[in-house]
């Protein structure tokens, strides 16, 4: 990744300035299997190994854009034991499954990545799932 640095001046006065790293992310969608009213997703991530922090999150959202599972990718858990390593993981890959009830929205799932857990997003998975197919 890089640092960049962002200032906005009125010269010769900076008025306000932030630092930036940029890297490199990405979440994907590597398979699905379907049984019924299950699925299953594997789900996996790389981010510059630089950049990768012990707070990064993937979520997976439901049709309505509620988050049906999220886990930190550090882990691939949502608490860390204790004792567990502090360590970044810069890639790694789960298996999720979701069970299809009366009230889920249809329109299938997205898979986001969320680096340093907070709300901005990182990474979006390319919705390459024929959802309207396999009746979700």
């Amino acid at each position: 990744g890089r640092e960049y640095t962002v200032r906005l001046e009125r010269y010769p006065t900076v008025l306000a300035s932030t630092n930036l790293w940029v890297a490199k992310a990405r979440v994907r969608i590597a398979a699905y299997s379907r049984y019924l009213d299950t699925i299953k997703l594997r789900v996996k991530w790389a981010v510059t190994p630089g950049a990768a922090s012990v707070h990064d999150v993937v979520k997976v959202l439901d049709g309505h854009g509620a988050v049906v599972d999220w886990w930190f990718t550090a882990c691939s858990c949502k608490q860390r034991a204790d004792g567990q390593s502090d360590q970044p993981s810069s890639s790694g890959g789960v298996y999720v499954t979701l069970i299809r009830g009366p009230a889920t929205p249809r329109g299938g799932v997205k898979v986001l990545f969320y680096p340093g857990g907070g709300e901005l997003v990182g990474a979006v998975a390319k919705d390459w799932v024929p959802w309207p197919l396999i009746g979700w």
